[in-house]
């Protein structure tokens, strides 16, 4: 089952529509996002104002703060990092997909015309 198809399945039309409102507020949705990013990599990359990037290096400030770790163990922490960023991002992809696009209303010919 694709996960759009399992979300659809447990989620009611109210939480759909939740999820409708909260994806087409740009703000609400970038702050929480970045709620969510910091505990995984905060170390200066925000910015007020702008939307999180997880592709901003945030390797430096991670490994920077591990001087203790051995090559291994700093390995497993990155790639549990980015397993984590990965996740998120995905997840916010599926988010995008309960947001509609605006009715367009057809054009009316000009009857004067």
């Amino acid at each position: 089952m694709k996960t759009q198809d399992y979300l659809d399945s447990i989620l009611d039309d109210a939480e759909k529509a939740q999820l409708e409102y909260f994806i087409q507020n740009d703000v609400m949705r970038e702050a929480v996002k970045k709620v969510l990013l910091a505990g995984i990599y905060s170390n200066g990359t925000f910015k007020k104002g702008e939307a999180p990037d997880p592709l901003r290096n945030f390797l430096l400030g991670f490994a920077f703060n591990r001087t203790e770790a051995d090559d291994a163990a700093l390995g497993r922490d990155l790639r549990a990092q980015v397993a984590g960023i990965n996740t998120l991002e995905v997840a916010f992809s599926y988010l995008a997909k309960y947001k509609t696009e605006p009715e367009r209303s057809p054009k009316k010919s000009n009857q004067a015309r």
